[in-house]
């Protein structure tokens, strides 16, 4: 699939560049690296292509490549992120919503710690969703994203800010996954 947006993108007359060291649970280290390639190769935009830690990592260094810097500066939240540059987000699994959302994990292993990370900045701009890609998943990544999604709809429903609205709309998320996995 990555090679199919590469020659989309060379197609469209872009030039991508592929950074892909990026390994389950992002450390600052490898997104620092990737922001630093992005500003060298002069990148217009971060598109990630994968499960939350591939998009995770992607607004990590659009961030960090927009604005100046090392991502870990920016835990305080007290930074300007005006500059992040555009994310697209392309998931591959079912269950982080980061290609939804604002907010992105990192892990700083010399301390051993993970933290999230959150900017109005680092919302994609564009979420392409594929079920095609989604399925085409091993049945382990599936059924552990499946189970990450359950987490976050019972999390919102039972959430002290829940309302009638996010109530249906994480009944009926809970609802759908089981319905899925038991026809299958």
């Amino acid at each position: 699939m990555v090679d199919d947006a590469i020659s989309l993108l060379k197609a469209a007359g872009k030039n991508p560049f592929l950074y892909d060291n990026i390994l389950p649970n992002p450390t600052i280290d490898m997104v620092d690296t990737g922001a630093e390639i992005a500003v060298k190769e002069k990148c217009g935009a971060i598109i990630g292509i994968g499960g939350g830690s591939t998009i995770d990592a992607a607004k990590g260094i659009a961030a960090a490549a927009g604005n100046t810097g090392k991502i870990w500066d920016w835990q305080e939240g007290s930074r300007d992120a005006s500059k992040t540059l555009p994310i697209i987000a392309v998931p591959t699994t079912a269950g982080s919503g980061t290609d939804a959302d604002r907010y992105f994990v990192l892990t700083n292993t010399a301390l051993k710690f993970k933290e999230g990370f959150a900017t109005d900045y680092t919302y994609p701009k564009i979420s392409i969703l594929d079920p095609g890609l989604t399925e085409s998943m091993p049945d382990n990544v599936t059924r552990d994203t499946a189970i990450d999604a359950i987490g976050h709809s019972f999390e919102s429903y039972y959430s002290k800010k829940s309302n009638p609205f996010s109530d249906m709309v994480a009944l009926n998320s809970i609802y759908l996954i089981f319905i899925t996995f038991l026809k299958h």
